[in-house]
């Protein structure tokens, strides 16, 4: 498996673990048979747009939907105060929640996708403190700001 491949499934994985503080026994063990099975998937494709247009086609793209959606229903959310938000997470549908987590994955595989320099670039500015922090704030912020009310 190459390498932006690879970077395509470490992504999601920490999609998972980025979001939610994942505490449950059972939910980490269903979070590793997945990406075992993932993994195992990704390792028949060299070539990252292969891998993502044969991975949106397989079951393996539902289950990770589900997977997240699972995750989401049981887990609490990382660094958020939850109390900020009024909307019960019982309320988002499971489509607005597929749609959110589609939109993230495909805006940080594109962004992985344009290339080393850029790639590079990316990584040494995540690197310096509190330029990386304020990033991944921003891009929870982001996030659960699309179900704020």
């Amino acid at each position: 498996m190459n390498d932006l491949v690879k970077n395509c499934v470490e992504t999601r994985k920490n999609a998972i673990f980025n979001a939610y503080d994942v505490k449950n026994e059972d939910n980490i063990n269903k979070i590793d048979d997945f990406f075992k099975r993932l993994e195992e998937f990704a390792n028949d494709y060299n070539d990252v747009m292969e891998f993502e247009n044969a991975f949106a086609k397989s079951e393996l793209n539902q289950e990770y939907m589900s997977l997240f959606t699972q995750i989401a229903s049981t887990e609490a959310p990382k660094n958020i105060d939850v109390n900020a938000y009024k909307q019960d997470p019982n309320e988002i549908s499971k489509e607005e929640l597929q749609d959110t987590i589609v939109d993230d994955i495909a805006e940080d595989i594109i962004s992985r996708g344009r290339g080393i320099a850029v790639r590079d670039a990316y990584d040494k500015i995540r690197d310096v403190p509190v330029v990386g922090d304020a990033i991944d704030i921003k891009n929870k912020i982001d996030f659960f700001g699309r179900f704020k009310k």
